[in-house]
C-alpha cells in the first residue's frame, strides 16, 4: 500500500509540473524556469499597433538577476514584419518573474491568426535551476474593434434572398442581439433564432463576428432541422456582407445554407438587420 500510495503521489508531482509548471517544483533544490501561462493573443488593430506581455517564471529565488534567452521556433508562421521582441528577459534579483513585452504593427496583419512559438532556451547564472520544455504560443491577428453598445439590442430580421423551402431564419420577427460573453465584449454576436420555422420549432443561438468591415458568419454551426444522421450546418459566406461600424441602425448578414448539403444544394442567404 505505502509502495502504492508514493506511486501516486510522484505521478501527482509530475503532473502538476507539465501541466502548471507548478511553483513547488524544486526537487534537489532545483528551480525552474518557464512560461506563465501557454498561450496568449497579440491583437494589432487594423493600420495600427498592439501589445502583449508575457510572464516568464521561475519556481526559486536568487539573489541576483536572472536573464533568460527566448527563441523565436522556425515553425512559428507569423510575419516577422508585423512584430518585435526582446532576445532576452530578466528576472530581477530576490524576484519570481520577468515579463515578456511583444510589440506589434500593421504591416501585413490580416484576420486569418498566425503563430508565433516561443522557447527558453537558456538562462545565465544566479541559481540551481532547469528549462522547461514547453513551448508558448502567441496568436497574431489584425483586430478592428467595434463599439461595444453598439450592433446590441432589438433587430427585425428579414430575409432578402429566395426561401429555400421556406424561411431559414425567424424571418419577419424582432430578434435580441446580444455579445458572446456580456463580461468580456468583443466583436463577435448572437441572437436566438428558429431554424426552418415552418418544421422546426426548437430555438438555438446563432453565431456572427463583425471583423474589420465584414460580417463573418460562425463555420460549421449546427440547425436544429436535419434530413440525415449527418445533420444540417450553416457556414461563412462565399462572399461576406459588409458593415459600418458607425453605424449600427441597419446592417446585413451573408451566409451559407446547408453547408453540408444535408438536405439540398448549399446556397447563400441574407437577412437584413434593423434597429427597433
Amino acid at each position: 500500500m505505502k509502495k502504492i500510495i508514493g506511486i501516486f503521489i510522484l505521478a501527482f508531482i509530475v503532473f502538476s509540473c507539465s501541466e502548471n509548471e507548478s511553483t513547488l517544483y524544486n526537487p534537489d533544490g532545483q528551480g525552474l524556469i518557464y512560461f506563465a501561462t501557454k498561450t496568449s493573443k497579440l491583437d494589432i488593430v487594423l493600420d495600427g499597433e498592439g501589445q502583449v506581455q508575457i510572464a516568464v517564471n521561475s519556481s526559486s529565488l536568487s539573489n541576483v538577476d536572472r536573464t533568460v534567452t527566448i527563441e523565436v521556433l522556425a515553425t512559428s508562421t507569423a510575419d516577422d514584419a508585423n512584430y518585435s521582441l526582446p532576445s532576452t528577459v530578466v528576472i530581477p534579483a530576490n524576484q519570481y518573474s520577468g515579463i515578456l513585452t511583444i510589440d506589434g504593427v500593421d504591416v501585413t496583419a490580416s484576420t486569418n491568426p498566425e503563430l508565433i512559438i516561443l522557447k527558453i532556451v537558456s538562462v545565465t547564472t544566479g541559481s540551481n535551476v532547469v528549462l522547461s520544455p514547453s513551448t508558448h504560443e502567441v496568436t497574431v491577428a489584425q483586430s478592428c474593434p467595434v463599439d461595444p453598445t453598439k450592433f446590441i439590442g432589438d433587430y427585425l430580421i428579414e430575409e432578402m434572398t429566395p426561401y429555400v423551402d421556406g424561411p431559414t431564419l425567424s424571418d419577419g420577427t424582432v430578434i435580441v442581439l446580444k455579445h458572446i460573453n456580456a463580461n468580456t465584449p468583443t466583436t463577435e454576436r448572437k441572437f436566438s433564432t428558429k431554424n426552418y420555422p415552418d418544421y422546426c420549432s426548437p430555438f438555438r443561438d446563432f453565431f456572427f463576428n463583425l471583423l474589420c468591415g465584414e460580417v463573418i458568419v460562425k463555420n460549421n454551426q449546427p440547425s436544429t432541422c436535419t434530413c440525415s444522421a449527418d445533420g444540417m450546418f450553416f457556414g461563412p459566406a462565399t462572399t461576406p456582407a459588409t458593415f459600418d461600424a458607425e453605424d449600427d441602425s441597419e446592417f446585413f448578414m451573408t451566409f451559407t445554407n446547408d453547408s453540408t448539403s444535408d438536405c439540398a444544394p448549399s446556397s447563400q442567404t441574407t437577412y437584413k438587420f434593423t434597429k427597433q
